[in-house]
């Protein structure tokens, strides 16, 4: 087999990175924990469980958007807009982070 040919099926069998994320997520691991062993960022681990949910992939958004939160989430995003991050996480309580507002926007 040429190593053009060899190349090429190692890249056809690549998991995707978001996929793996997501595959150790369903393994019970917390985002955190997901972090340290891949050694990436929070937040590219929260963005590959988003991404993942906007390819199709089965993702309960819901886990990430906490109960007691919920319908101040969507009502801070109704009255400040979508299009930036940080005015609404701004206008909400510290407890509530940035994967829940992703996650909100997402279900919207």
């Amino acid at each position: 087999m040429a190593i053009e040919e060899v190349a090429k099926e190692n890249i056809e069998e690549k998991i995707p990175s978001h996929v793996i994320t997501l595959n150790m997520y369903r393994q019970d691991k917390s985002l955190n924990e997901i972090a340290e062993e891949r050694s990436l960022k929070i937040t590219t681990v929260q963005d590959h469980i988003i991404k993942c949910f906007l390819e199709g992939l089965e993702v309960n958004l819901e886990e990430f958007i906490p109960q007691k939160y919920r319908d101040i989430i969507y009502e801070t995003i109704k009255n400040i807009g979508a299009e930036k991050l940080r005015p609404i996480k701004e206008a909400l309580p510290d407890e509530v982070d940035y994967m829940a507002i992703k996650a909100a926007l997402c279900k919207l």
